[in-house]
């Protein structure tokens, strides 16, 4: 039985050798990948990359921002319309206590 044993081991060659070699560095592989992967998670979650900020993502945020921009400025002139009307109503009221008092 050993002489079978041999000459089949003996036709392999260096394949088990090679196929040996192959799986310690998968697993070499596999470990490193849960390594990097473990940290990766421990240093936390990483800004938004540049390329997912191209295209049509940045051209609604820039539309976005310059309609916020236009609301600041329309709640800017409601604020001195409003003032402007509360000057008028000050007006109103001193002219009509003024011709109650005749």
């Amino acid at each position: 039985m050993e002489g079978a044993s041999e000459k089949a081991f003996g036709a392999l060659g260096q394949f088990p050798i090679i196929q040996a070699a192959v799986a310690i560095l998968i697993l070499l592989g596999g470990v490193y990948m849960i390594f990097k992967a473990y940290m990766d998670k421990s240093k936390g979650p990483d800004p938004m990359p540049q390329w997912l900020m191209m295209g049509p993502l940045h051209d609604m945020m820039e539309a976005v921002h310059d309609i916020a921009e236009e609301s600041r400025k329309s709640n800017d002139l409601l604020k001195e319309c409003r003032d402007a009307l509360l000057a008028c109503k000050s007006a109103l009221e001193l002219i009509r206590n003024e011709s109650r008092l005749r």
